[in-house]
């Protein structure tokens, strides 16, 4: 690996342990400023497309709630992979649940689709291959989120 390819590969390790960081502790402000709208976030085989800045929010924030009730405390994220140079380039990511005695909850596979570069990088796509919550990618979870939308 080359000396410009680990500072890459740092910048995004740094950059997605924040968004794990900020989720964690309720920085959805933060977090969407971070995120294009509209964004696709697929749940493992369904795709739920939100198309303004308060469909992220509200997804940060059911996520938050779902995670605290069972328990998690903090994420860790650990980048595993990232595609070569593209104008939007893949993340491979694995999130670990950390629960309030210090266990290692689940694990979930997340491919990050990333624009940007070091200083300032915005998430614009988001593949759960594997999710922390499964009851999120209930069609229930899809239509609170669409009636939300007033």
């Amino acid at each position: 690996m080359t000396k410009g390819q680990k500072k890459m590969y740092l910048a995004y390790q740094t950059h997605l342990q924040w968004r794990a960081d900020a989720l964690m502790a309720g920085q959805y402000e933060d977090l969407a400023r971070h995120t294009a709208t509209p964004i696709d976030v697929w749940l493992q085989d369904r795709c739920m497309r939100m198309n303004r800045r308060d469909d992220v929010l509200l997804q940060l924030h059911r996520l938050r709630v779902a995670l605290t009730a069972k328990g998690v405390t903090r994420l860790t994220a650990r980048v595993v992979a990232v595609e070569l140079p593209q104008r939007t380039r893949r993340v491979w990511v694995h999130l670990d649940e950390i629960l309030g005695d210090g266990a290692t909850g689940d694990r979930a596979d997340v491919i990050y689709h990333m624009q940007g570069a070091e200083g300032w990088m915005r998430t614009v796509g988001v593949e759960y291959r594997t999710l922390l919550v499964p009851e999120l990618a209930r069609p229930s979870f899809r239509e609170r989120l669409a009636r939300s939308r007033g």
